[in-house]
């Protein structure tokens, strides 16, 4: 993997072939989360309330030392959580996800392009050495098409600030205060 490299919205690895394990294939997941799981996004305890609170605090303040203005940082954090909370909403539960059935969804990449037209698999996979690629398993199927409906109907600014967001997110531990 490249140590430079930044996920953004999903996950892409390779995994042993749940139905021939003479086989590895490419596995493609859900993912996009700053918070660990689904359920802090879409919990509705307090507890849950004051994280996601806390988290969009954190976001901006992140945005205010990158160089925005408060009043900018502020939008910037508030675009991350609601890209994030629809993401979380497409994304499989924990429990859901403990059942082999629900996770194995080998697919063609070009029904996978059909299912998400906004993102050109062609140039991802080929960026990532893996363009001839044939097909997947897209674990998560509502999640792709989740992140399809925020790729189409979310503003370049927001997905812009998501995609700076996870960039600062994935290296804060190297930057200096």
């Amino acid at each position: 993997e490249d140590k430079y490299a930044v996920g953004f919205f999903f996950n892409f690895g390779s995994e042993q072939d749940q139905k021939d394990s003479t086989q590895q294939i490419g596995a493609l997941d859900q993912g996009g989360l700053g918070l660990p799981d689904r359920d802090y996004y879409l919990n509705q305890d307090e507890r849950s309330k004051t994280l996601r609170e806390q988290y969009v605090a954190h976001v901006t303040k992140m945005f205010v030392l990158l160089g925005d203005t408060p009043a900018q940082a502020a939008t910037e954090a508030q675009n991350v959580m609601t890209i994030e909370t629809a993401l979380a909403q497409g994304s499989m539960a924990r429990v859901e996800r403990r059942n082999p059935a629900n996770v194995y969804h080998v697919m063609t990449i070009a029904q996978l392009q059909d299912m998400t037209p906004d993102f050109n698999w062609k140039v991802y996979l080929d960026a990532k050495k893996e363009g001839s690629l044939a097909t997947a398993n897209i674990v998560s199927p509502g999640f792709f098409k989740a992140m399809q409906q925020q790729i189409d109907a979310t503003s370049i600014d927001a997905l812009k600030s998501y995609m700076r967001w996870h960039t600062v997110h994935r290296f804060a531990a190297n930057l200096s205060e």
